[in-house]
């Protein structure tokens, strides 16, 4: 059994199977939202078109770094006189398009830079991202 407290609670996703690799723990997730909304016209939309995988950075887990693989859905716009046709889910919290990493470990990231400021922040975060880079798509 996975532990609540490992994502978000206030995300709509399902924990799938947990299990270390060197330095990283891989949670696999998939969304389980009953739709999502068109980012053009906000109409909902239940009809799947496929599923893709992404990848996600969150906060560290006792000292690992946590990688979220999330099974996410696209989604056809039903809306006749919407250009887009088809899009991909969105999360209300946490989660948002193009990010590579959750908000909150985001956020983390960015108070530090501020705490630190100049250049002490700047080298940590280039030493943080390049540590996350590495071991999210070296493994």
């Amino acid at each position: 059994m996975i532990p609540q407290f490992i994502l978000p609670s206030n995300l709509q996703l399902k924990a799938h199977t947990i299990y270390p690799e060197p330095g990283v723990l891989c949670i696999n997730t998939s969304a389980c939202q009953k739709y999502s909304a068109c980012p053009i016209c906000r109409k909902r939309s239940n009809r799947i078109h496929s599923r893709y995988l992404r990848t996600l950075l969150d906060l560290p887990i006792s000292g690992h770094l946590a990688r979220v693989k999330l099974k996410a859905r696209k989604y056809f716009c039903d809306n006749a006189v919407c250009p887009r046709k088809v899009f991909t889910e969105r999360f209300d919290y946490e989660i948002r398009p193009y990010y590579r990493r959750m908000v909150r470990s985001n956020d983390l990231l960015v108070r530090m830079a501020l705490e630190l400021g100049g250049n002490t922040g700047a080298a940590i975060s280039r030493y943080v991202e390049t540590l996350s880079a590495h071991r999210l798509y070296c493994v």
